[in-house]
């Protein structure tokens, strides 16, 4: 990476502009600002902060940008982005003449340049051109009559010259019910039959049109029957190439469609025996080459993913591109071809800092951007000359950014939000460990601002969830879909907590070992997983200034399931711990969640396949994995969390919390079970988001009270 360009070389000014935008005027930001009259942040300051507007950012010719903004109510606009943040009409305005106030789904799609906007408003496809703010109803085939269930979602992806565009709309006929019975009586007797309801489920269907938006007429329109589009992509001639997933397939596979426009046949023309939701397929510019995230074993999911470069021919796989033997792509879609063909634009995984990459086809790889940051939501300029994408760090500081592809120059274009000039926060950074195997994962550490390494501090352990293929996030468990970012950790440290967040072998930041170790030898990732978290608390306490007796652990998700194996594996290790809405505790306890409950009789295997491989009857030992009952090793006080998602949950969906919260306490172990009623795997309100913090301090308040007579021992704020 070269250097980074800054408008001015000058002092930083900062201008508080409307909906939290801010203008950072010359010099990057690495850090919070200084400490001088600024209050520590507190955990209702991160709630109330809420979600920063700017939502993604695209290119309106080869030197502008737009940003989707999103208002705090939910309503989403389209503006042009300039350096002092957005300015401008909402080009999207011209859409609400005839929707307002109609309950339209909205989802608009931008073509190349910002010259015209698509969306299905009321039921029809609407076409805007953004200059005249004129629209026009696109003239398309109703559905036909075979297409059962509801409209549930569509994308649109638009040719580069922007006369075309491809639409996916999916249809969703799966009934979603508590209980999959029937009641009846039969001579006055009342008999309940299990499971005709999931006989009769409809499966997925998506319907792909083709869109001349010269004379606002569809080109054509195809059914795939048990698959949904993960996207769509034109040939400089008349082919379209369609991505499907077929989740509801006997087999659950990927395949690649090649639809010739003129005579409406289609041709599958490569297919991988696993679920890839991402893997977009981009023609080069000669059309000659399709870039195709995949993973590396052509396994399930997005453990590994590497770039498949595929003949578009015949869809033969003809190269596979990755930057570094254990580095690979980000599990999305954002990947671009040069100008020349000669490489492919990529972000990949950098232990939760994500990298922008020049994969060339010869292999001469190059790094564009990396560093301090995660860099996100990437986009080409039409001319190809340039990228674009927002960007975080582990202080919550956001900014808009492009690149220069030839010369590898990041320029800052417009900064989003600047918590640390508003909040004394803590000291954020990187830290890397040895684990076993010599996996050397990575993490956060979040230290109190105006830390003494002569005091002894108690320790907050945060274990991420999303398991296999998943990242070191940015994004805590309490306020995560309340207002995102890491702010959450800097309100723990304010209280005087130091904060460590672990990364794991199988999310796929250390190479594709590990997840094939997993699959081969028939065990949860999370038996692994649990080994890197508990190495790493023993490395960050080897540091120092920590006081071993106050350790507490808290996963949310597949991070739940990692805390739970830890906590058994290593039962003297913890003072206190929480499991936020885990999953289900081992595979077995999947397994019973998908077979029973709401979901008795149904064709569970589909999904336990996509993740394990063979059928259970083929091969039934990678469904037998069970340590719930290693429960009973547990000495930690367990307070353990959950959602319950309006009384729409599988009973059964938790019964391994339930069943490994009875054995905690008939151990003798203090442990609390509560339900959120109301919410679901996340906080989804402030004051949720606030219960649940004030439910975990009390409950490390109670188990990891302060030392009596020590006083290099710091006291937590809150809950004391």
């Amino acid at each position: 990476m070269a250097s980074i360009k800054h408008p001015n070389i000058c002092s930083r000014i900062l201008l508080v502009l409307p909906a939290l935008f801010l203008l950072a005027s010359c010099t990057i930001i690495a850090g919070p600002g200084l400490a001088q009259d600024k209050p520590e942040i507190t955990i209702e300051d991160v709630v109330h902060r809420g979600r920063p507007p700017l939502a993604t950012v695209g290119w309106l010719g080869s030197d502008r940008l737009y940003a989707q903004m999103r208002s705090p109510t939910g309503e989403t606009s389209f503006r042009a982005l300039q350096q002092n943040g957005p300015t401008g009409a909402d080009l999207s305005a011209g859409f609400d003449d005839e929707s307002a106030g109609q309950g339209t789904y909205r989802r608009v799609s931008i073509s190349p340049g910002g010259a015209w906007l698509i969306s299905h408003i009321d039921g029809k496809w609407r076409l805007l051109n953004s200059a005249t703010q004129t629209q026009a109803t696109l003239e398309v085939p109703e559905p036909p009559s075979e297409i059962e269930g509801n409209f549930a979602w569509h994308k649109a992806d638009w040719a580069d010259d922007a006369r075309r565009v491809a639409i996916s709309e999916m249809y969703d006929g799966r009934r979603r019910q508590n209980a999959m019975v029937r009641t009846k009586t039969v001579n006055g007797v009342r008999l309940e039959e299990t499971a005709p309801v999931s006989d009769e489920v409809f499966v997925q269907a998506t319907r792909v049109i083709a869109v001349d938006i010269v004379d606002s007429n569809s080109i054509g329109s195809w059914i795939f029957s048990g698959c949904t589009s993960a996207g769509q992509s034109f040939s400089p001639g008349p082919e379209l190439y369609v991505t499907l997933t077929c989740f509801e397939d006997a087999v659950p596979h990927t395949k690649l469609i090649r639809i010739d426009l003129e005579t409406g046949a289609s041709q599958e023309i490569f297919r991988a025996n696993a679920i890839l939701q991402d893997s977009h397929p981009r023609l080069s510019p000669d059309g000659r080459l399709i870039a195709f995230a995949l993973n590396d074993d052509d396994s399930n999911w997005a453990g590994f993913m590497d770039l498949a470069i595929l003949d578009a021919s015949t869809g033969e796989i003809i190269r596979r591109l990755r930057p570094a033997a254990n580095q690979g792509l980000t599990p999305s879609n954002d990947y671009f071809w040069s100008d020349d063909g000669g490489a492919v634009y990529v972000r990949a995984r950098a232990a939760g800092l994500d990298e922008v990459w020049s994969l060339a086809l010869t292999g001469d790889h190059r790094r564009l951007a990396g560093g301090e940051r995660r860099r996100y939501g990437m986009s080409l300029s039409p001319d190809r000359s340039m990228l674009s994408y927002t960007t975080v760090d582990g202080y919550g500081y956001r900014d808009v950014r492009t690149v220069d592809v030839a010369t590898g120059e990041e320029a800052i274009y417009a900064v989003i939000d600047d918590p640390a000039a508003d909040f004394d926060l803590g000291h954020w950074e990187q830290i890397e460990w040895t684990s076993d195997n010599g996996i050397r994962p990575k993490g956060w550490l979040i230290r109190p601002s105006g830390f003494d390494p002569e005091k002894r501090y108690p320790l907050f352990v945060y274990v991420h969830g999303n398991g296999t293929g998943s990242d070191l996030y940015l994004d805590g468990a309490f306020t995560g879909s309340v207002s995102g970012g890491p702010l959450e950790w800097h309100a723990l440290a304010a209280l005087g907590y130091v904060v460590f967040v672990p990364d794991y072998r199988m999310s796929g930041n250390y190479g594709p070992g590990p997840i094939r170790q997993s699959l081969t030898e028939h065990l949860d990732g999370a038996v692994y997983d649990s080994r890197d978290v508990i190495s790493g608390v023993k490395y960050v306490v080897s540091l120092g200034s920590i006081d071993p007796n106050r350790i507490a652990v808290m996963g949310h998700s597949a991070g739940g399931t990692r805390t739970f194996k830890a906590l058994t594996d290593e039962p003297g290790l913890f003072a206190a711990a929480i499991l936020n809405d885990s999953s289900p505790l081992d595979l077995r306890s999947v397994l019973q969640a998908a077979s029973s409950g709401s979901r008795t009789g149904s064709d569970f295997n589909r999904f336990l396949r996509s993740l394990l491989g063979p059928e259970i009857s083929d091969d039934p030992e990678p469904y037998k994995a069970n340590y719930v009952l290693d429960a009973v090793k547990i000495r930690t006080p367990t307070l353990i969390l959950r959602g319950g998602y309006g009384g729409a949950v599988s009973p059964t969906q938790y019964a391994s919390h339930e069943q490994a919260f009875t054995l905690i306490r008939q151990s003798g172990v203090p442990a609390k079970y509560i339900t959120f009623l109301d919410e679901g795997h996340t906080y989804t309100t402030p004051e949720a988001a606030l219960v649940a913090f004030d439910l975990v301090m009390e409950w490390l308040a109670e188990h990891m009270p302060l030392p009596s007579g020590d006083p290099d021992s710091v006291a937590p704020k809150r809950g004391q």
